[in-house]
């Protein structure tokens, strides 16, 4: 099956793509920062450095030659997690719309830098960093595995949704929403029966954790 992998334009040619990631991961991570520690209740302030901020990262996006529709689909994808505890938060505290405004775009502006890091570097050269910023071997195995294994477990969710929808042919609604809750618990079983197996065939493989063969 064909997938859009997370860093699909990594390897495409531009000014962007030719900076070292390693600075490249520090402008980002310095960037998102200074974007989440912006006070929500200082709009004329917080309000111009977001729009300094989209600024450079919407130039950098159009510099890389990534396509604008792809930046706006992964960021369709993450938005509503970010809306729905935008709402929660003013419904069960309160405030204002100006800030309820302000948590949005901090929130936008964050996803998109995430987007543009991933685009224009390989995933391989991110872990490379990761590992020079000594960060706990135990993530970076974590974020290796998870980017491995993210598409095999996406094969076989689409390999059961494609089963249900030749099956449900006059099924109720409501019997059919059992079943999409019933492949989330078996997709949850077969992902750890998956890693299990992983687990002992690299543990047989002497794997100790602390080799640099992932």
């Amino acid at each position: 099956m064909k997938h859009s992998f997370i860093d699909k334009y990594s390897s495409l040619e531009s000014p962007i793509h030719r900076i070292s990631s390693s600075f490249k991961f520090t402008f980002a991570f310095t960037f998102l920062i200074t974007v989440l520690l912006l006070p929500l209740d200082k709009i004329e302030f917080s309000g111009i450095i977001i729009a300094f901020v989209f600024l450079m990262v919407f130039s950098a996006i159009l510099a890389s030659r990534v396509p604008i529709s792809f930046v706006l689909k992964r960021s369709a994808v993450i938005l509503p997690f970010s809306v729905f505890i935008m709402m929660t938060n003013f419904i069960l505290c309160g405030g204002k719309l100006e800030i309820l405004l302000m948590f949005f775009l901090k929130s936008y502006i964050s996803i998109l830098i995430i987007i543009l890091l991933v685009s224009t570097t390989s995933f391989a050269s991110i872990i490379s960093v990761l590992s020079r910023i000594h960060l706990p071997r135990v993530f970076i195995i974590a974020f290796s595995f998870m980017y491995r294994y993210f598409f095999v477990l996406i094969d076989e969710l689409e390999k059961m949704l494609r089963a249900v929808k030749l099956r449900s042919c006059g099924i109720k609604r409501r019997r059919l929403l059992m079943t999409y809750v019933h492949i989330i618990g078996i997709l949850f079983i077969r992902s750890y029966e998956r890693a299990e197996r992983v687990y002992k065939a690299m543990v047989l493989r002497g794997f100790d954790g602390k080799s640099d063969n992932l």
